[in-house]
C-alpha cells in the first residue's frame, strides 16, 4: 500500500493538471465564441499565490476574493493532510 500511494498521488496530480488546462482552454474558447449583446462586458479575476504555507490572495471583487480564499484554505488543508507540515 505504501509503495502505491505516492504513485497514486502522481497520477491524481497529473490528472488535475490536465483537467485545469482543459478548463482554461475551454474557458478561452467559450469567451471567444460567445457574443455579447452589450457594449461592455464585466470581467472579474482573482488568484492565490502560495509562498510556503502562506497564501497571498487577490481579486477584483469581494465575492471573487472570498471564493479564492475558500479554495486557498481547502488547498492548505489538503497539503497538511497529505504532506503533514
Amino acid at each position: 500500500m505504501e509503495e502505491r500511494f505516492p504513485k497514486m498521488l502522481n497520477e491524481v496530480g497529473f490528472f488535475l493538471l490536465l483537467l485545469g488546462t482543459a478548463l482554461i482552454a475551454a474557458g478561452i474558447i467559450w469567451s471567444i465564441l460567445r457574443k455579447t449583446e452589450r457594449s461592455q462586458a464585466m470581467i472579474e479575476g482573482g488568484g492565490v499565490v502560495f509562498i510556503g504555507p502562506i497564501p497571498i490572495i487577490f481579486g477584483t471583487s469581494f465575492k471573487l476574493t472570498i471564493i479564492v480564499m475558500i479554495l486557498a484554505i481547502i488547498i492548505m488543508l489538503l497539503s497538511i493532510f497529505f504532506y503533514g507540515i
